[in-house]
C-alpha cells in the first residue's frame, strides 16, 4: 500500500480527523466529472479497508453513509452547498445495501491513457485488457486488482497465477525432446510505446513452438526488478516476449492462445551486450495514449541471441497484469544475459512514477515446474 494504515472512525482522535479532513476536503473542492488523485484515492482505500469487517471487498451501506454523514468533514462535503452534483455522485455509488471497492474506484479514481498490460497491442485479445485502471502501488496496487473490477477475479481466486519463485532442487527434470519447445527468432522490424505501466516494442520478426503448437511473437515488454525469482532471488530486469496461436482469433471454435517466454537480465560489466542495445536509445519516457502512438524503431531487432540451449523452466500460467487472465504456456530461460548498469538506469529512468512494475510473486497451487535441459536429451 501507498500509505500508511491506521482506523478511521468518526470518534477517533484529532489526526486521524486532520487526515480525514484533508482528503474529503480535496473531495470537496471537485466538480461532478472530476477524479480524485491516486494518493487520495489510496488514503480512500485504507478508509474502505477499515470498514470491511468481513474482509469481502464490500461495506455496508448504512455504516458508509452514517460516517458520511456524522463526520465533520464529511458532512461538510456532503450537504455543501455547491457540491450537489458529488453529493449525488456518492449517492449513487451507495444506492446498494453493499457498497463495492470497484464502485468507489469506477465513480472517483483517476482514469489511465489506457490499461495496458500483457496482452497489449494484440489484435484478437482486447477482452484481455482491464476494464479498470491499475498500477503497482497504493489502492490499484496489485494486492487490490481484484477489487478494481469483477473482471480481475482471478487475481484472488485463480489456481494458475504467475509469476512464480522457482525452487530448482524441487522441479522436475525432463530432457529436451523434439516438439516440446523450440524457438524461430530473426530480424523485424518494431515499434516502441510507453503505456504507463512498461516499455513494449511490438515485433513480429519470430515464432516459439511448444508442445508441437506455433506461436508467432507479437510483443516484447519489461519489468523491473524481475517478476518471477529463483530461489526468492529478483533480478533486476525481466522480459517477456508474448506469443500468439496465428489467426485463431479468426477461427471462433478455437481461441487464441498465448505462450510466454521469460527472460531474465543481470547487471554485468565484463561482457559485451548486444540485444537491448539495439532499441535502448529509443526508450520513451511520455506515456503513448494508444498503439497509434508507438514511435518506430530506427533500425529491426535481431532476437536470435535468445536461445534454449542453456535449459528452461516450463509451466502453465496467467497474464501478470489484470485481468490475470490464466491458461498460458510460460517458459523461463535458466540462463540470464546480461544488462549493462547504464542501460538499467536509463530503463529506469524511462519508467519514471512506475519505475518498480512487477507483481510480487504467486503461490503453485500444486503446478509443478518442469525443468528441460537440452545436455538431458
Amino acid at each position: 500500500m501507498g500509505c500508511t494504515q491506521s482506523k478511521h472512525d468518526a470518534s477517533e482522535d484529532a489526526s486521524n480527523g486532520t487526515m480525514l479532513q484533508a482528503v474529503l476536503g480535496h473531495l470537496g473542492q471537485l466538480d461532478g466529472d472530476a477524479k480524485l488523485d491516486h494518493t487520495t484515492m489510496s488514503i480512500v482505500y485504507d478508509i474502505f479497508k477499515d470498514m470491511d469487517k468481513d474482509s469481502d471487498g464490500t461495506v455496508d451501506k448504512s455504516e458508509f453513509e452514517k460516517f458520511l454523514s456524522t463526520h465533520p468533514a464529511a458532512k461538510t462535503l456532503w450537504e455543501g452547498e455547491g457540491k450537489a452534483s458529488m453529493s449525488r455522485s456518492l449517492k449513487d455509488a451507495i444506492a446498494d445495501e453493499r457498497l463495492s471497492f470497484y464502485e468507489l474506484v469506477a465513480a472517483f479514481a483517476p482514469e489511465a491513457p489506457h490499461h495496458a498490460g500483457d496482452a497489449s497491442g494484440i489484435g484478437g485479445l482486447e477482452s484481455l485488457i482491464s476494464d479498470a485502471a491499475w498500477g503497482y502501488r497504493g489502492y490499484n496496487g496489485p494486492e487490490n486488482w481484484a477489487l478494481l473490477s469483477p473482471k480481475n477475479k482471478l487475481a484472488a481466486t485463480g489456481k494458475e497465477q504467475c509469476p512464480v519463485d522457482i525452487l530448482p532442487s524441487t522441479c522436475v527434470p525432463c530432457p529436451a525432446v523434439d516438439g516440446d519447445a523450440s524457438l524461430a527468432y530473426g530480424v523485424g522490424p518494431g515499434t516502441i510505446l510507453n503505456n504507463g505501466h512498461t516499455i513494449q516494442v511490438n515485433w513480429k520478426g519470430g515464432s516459439m513452438s511448444v508442445g508441437g503448437t506455433t506461436f508467432e511473437a507479437a510483443q516484447f515488454h519489461f519489468h523491473t526488478a524481475s517478476e518471477t525469482t529463483i530461489r526468492g532471488m529478483q533480478y533486476p530486469l525481466e522480459m517477456h516476449v508474448v506469443h500468439v496461436t496465428p489467426g485463431a482469433n479468426e477461427r471462433v471454435s478455437e481461441p487464441m492462445r498465448i505462450a510466454v517466454l521469460a527472460v531474465l537480465f543481470e547487471t554485468r560489466t565484463d561482457v559485451e551486450e548486444v540485444f537491448l542495445s539495439q532499441f535502448f536509445d529509443q526508450l520513451p519516457s511520455h506515456v503513448a495514449h494508444d498503439q497509434d502512438d508507438a514511435e518506430t524503431l530506427t533500425r529491426p531487432v535481431d532476437l536470435s541471441s535468445i536461445s534454449l540451449d542453456g535449459g528452461y523452466y516450463r509451466l502453465r500460467g496467467s497474464l501478470t497484469t489484470p485481468p490475470c487472465t490464466e491458461g498460458l504456456e510460460w517458459s523461463v530461460l535458466a540462463s540470464p544475459l546480461p544488462i549493462l548498469p547504464a542501460q538499467l538506469e536509463t530503463f529506469r529512468k524511462a519508467l519514471g512514477k512506475t519505475v518498480r512494475n512487477f507483481r510480487p510473486t504467486q503461490p503453485l497451487n500444486g503446478r509443478s515446474i518442469t525443468w528441460v535441459c537440452a545436455c538431458q536429451a
